[in-house]
């Protein structure tokens, strides 16, 4: 990440003002990435807490202004939340439904395949059943 961030503000008088510090600048950088990582990780404990109480079924097609809708709705505490963090855990719960719909329909061909196999395996109705 400091390689990244570090090639995209090189040039930055902030940048030059603390270059000849040495390693500070990235120091800096890694505590501000773990204090920001440190805030997600609380909201979003915050959040699956919240979630349990909250009547909401996410899916892929899921919209944010919905979700935060139910959420504000039983939740209001919700809206003391960093927008940003609400927005990103919602990625995430989209994320994991998009997954689960992709296992689901992955284990529906599989039982599928087995079913088409066991008929075709039947003595002398199985071929024609399917051909």
């Amino acid at each position: 990440r400091w390689s990244l961030f570090s090639e995209s503000v090189k040039d930055e008088p902030r940048m030059l003002a603390v270059a000849p510090q040495g390693p500070a600048a990235q120091k800096l950088f890694d505590d501000v990435v773990l204090e920001l990582q440190s805030a997600y990780n609380k909201d979003r404990f915050l959040l699956k807490e919240m979630l349990k109480t909250v009547k909401f079924d996410c899916t892929p097609e899921s919209k944010l202004e919905d979700f935060q809708a139910a959420l504000f709705a039983e939740e209001p505490k919700a809206k003391e939340l960093n927008p940003l963090h609400l927005q990103l855990f919602f990625v995430e719960l989209v994320e994991r439904a998009e997954e689960e719909r992709a296992a689901a329909a992955k284990r529906k061909l599989k039982c599928e395949g087995t079913f088409k196999n066991m008929l075709n395996r039947l003595p002398g109705r199985g071929r024609t059943l399917l051909n």
